[in-house]
């Protein structure tokens, strides 16, 4: 960090929920509360209330597991399947079998079930490509432009590009 903000705003004030988790990125901000239900604000999730607009994937499927903000898309998980959108369309499948996702400009990464290190370029329909390594992964996190670092279970920390 580089100091204090220079202006905070309220954006909700009397919420009826806390919040587990939050990620922004940009002008978009977004939380996930205890009872699973994601609120994002900004780009055009706003319209003019301050109760932030609330993500469902379809009808009455509003129960996430993780969030995360990227440059250019929203990803979130819900039962080991990660669903994206943006400003101009609602949430679509893009990958299963990953969690801990997190949002780089384009693309997305996870850990499988058995921790391996997988990411996806969200500009294309081409598949998850996983690294495979002996030493399984325990978290990880997606940076702007192309970066993206995880750590394995050995405290050993891996950066690159995707």
């Amino acid at each position: 960090c580089r100091g204090p903000p220079k202006s905070v705003e309220i954006l909700s004030s009397n919420f009826s929920s806390n919040f587990i988790s939050i990620s922004a990125q940009n002008t978009t901000f977004c939380g996930l509360t205890p009872s699973k239900y994601v609120y994002c604000w900004g780009m055009v999730y706003n319209k003019g209330n301050s109760t932030g607009q609330q993500i469902c994937r379809g009808q009455n499927q509003c129960d996430w597991d993780s969030i995360d903000v990227g440059r250019t898309h929203i990803c979130g998980s819900s039962n080991n399947i990660t669903y994206c959108w943006g400003p101009t369309y609602e949430p679509k499948q893009v990958a299963s079998n990953l969690s801990q996702v997190s949002v780089g400009d384009t693309f997305l990464c996870g850990l499988t079930p058995s921790n391996l290190f997988c990411c996806k370029d969200l500009t294309t329909d081409n598949a998850v490509v996983c690294r495979n390594t002996s030493t399984p992964f325990v978290t990880l996190a997606a940076g702007s432009g192309d970066n993206v670092c995880a750590v394995d279970k050995n405290q050993n920390l891996y950066c690159g590009s995707w």
